[in-house]
């Protein structure tokens, strides 16, 4: 569920958790992952995913990589560089970011 004006640049669904994670940026800022219990479906009813932690992480998240069990999730950040007509150049470093669980 996208709420904001960023757009999310990466999603996995560890189904037998019911877990959703969504990364999102802003570049030159920091990024974040957002956890949500994912949706479920009865016969004719569809709850929406409800959104559990927003965690900060490095700057330009781009790629989510849970482990089999999704109770670990390495986050690529990309450190993408920007141009800023006031600054200049802006271009944080690389990273990656381990988020440990338990998500509920």
């Amino acid at each position: 569920v996208v709420t904001d004006k960023n757009t999310y640049t990466d999603i996995h669904v560890c189904s037998d958790q019911g877990i959703l994670f969504a990364s999102t940026k802003d570049d030159p800022n920091p990024g974040y992952v957002a956890i949500y219990k994912a949706a479920t479906r009865s016969e004719d009813t569809v709850t929406e995913p409800e959104l559990m932690h927003t965690i900060e992480v490095g700057y330009g998240p781009d790629m989510l990589a849970p482990n089999s069990d999704c109770s670990i999730v390495a986050v690529a950040n990309e450190g993408e560089g920007d141009y800023d007509d006031a600054v200049g150049l802006i271009n944080p470093e690389g990273s990656v970011t381990l988020i440990k669980g338990p998500f509920d």
